[in-house]
């Protein structure tokens, strides 16, 4: 991560602090639509494919979208939301610990239509016994390779690290691996939602991964060739 220029100070998701907060919004937002996205997904992914943070970058702060979850939030943490009751969408942006420091970023929106795809294809992550929302592989690899940043394409990369070695271990665990990165669903969501940054994405895939899209895509379900193309 130095070598990058990443910052390597931050929290992993097996810290306390980001722990107890997961927890208290699952069980705080259990009736409502929500998930996790950003770096602690990224960090939740990492961790339930490896078994452990080894691909994970450290973070300070834990984001969250939802429908309706600004009114849950204030209650449970007492902040208080950007813009007024019945806005479009209102942000949550507040200190959790100063020591370590760990803030989280929310955004709660009026209505589905809002992330609507997104939230249909999220998965639930069985994490410490709570099942924790999360957004799907492919929307979290679109999401974080459309911002272009340096930390964004390292959370892409240690995504599929963790990937590889989740594909390893099935192989010889002799299991169907239950969660797999849907690169024809990632390019079917890329040619309907996000046209305009389809080609930069799926050619920060291939460099990432050192392997061509198309072939990428056509062993998505056969874990001994994707193995031997992602090239890590």
């Amino acid at each position: 991560m130095k070598k990058m220029g990443i910052r390597a100070r931050g929290l992993l998701i097996t810290s306390t602090v980001v722990r107890d907060s997961l927890e208290k919004i699952v069980k705080a937002l259990r009736d409502k639509v929500w998930m996790v996205v950003g770096n602690i997904a990224s960090q939740l992914w990492a961790y339930t494919m490896a078994g452990n943070c080894i691909y994970c970058r450290p973070t300070d702060n834990l984001n969250i979208v939802g429908i309706g979850i600004d009114h849950d939030l204030e209650m449970l943490f007492g902040a208080v939301a950007e813009g007024f009751i019945g806005d479009q969408v209102r942000r949550l942006n507040f200190l959790v610990s100063h020591s370590p420091k760990f803030r989280i970023d929310a955004e709660s929106y009026a209505r589905k239509r809002y992330y609507m795809s997104e939230f249909d294809r999220r998965v639930f992550l069985n994490i410490w016994n709570i099942e924790i929302p999360v957004t799907s592989l492919e929307d979290h690899i679109i999401a974080k390779l459309s911002m272009g940043r340096k930390k964004d394409f390292l959370d892409v990369r240690n995504v599929f690290l963790a990937y590889k070695r989740y594909l390893r271990s099935s192989i010889i665990m002799n299991t169907h691996p239950r969660y797999i990165i849907r690169l024809s669903l990632l390019k079917e969501i890329l040619d309907s939602e996000y046209s305009e940054i389809a080609e930069d994405v799926i050619l920060a895939i291939e460099n990432i991964t050192g392997s061509s899209f198309i072939k990428l895509r056509e062993a998505e379900n056969r874990p001994r060739v994707m193995i031997e193309l992602l090239k890590l």
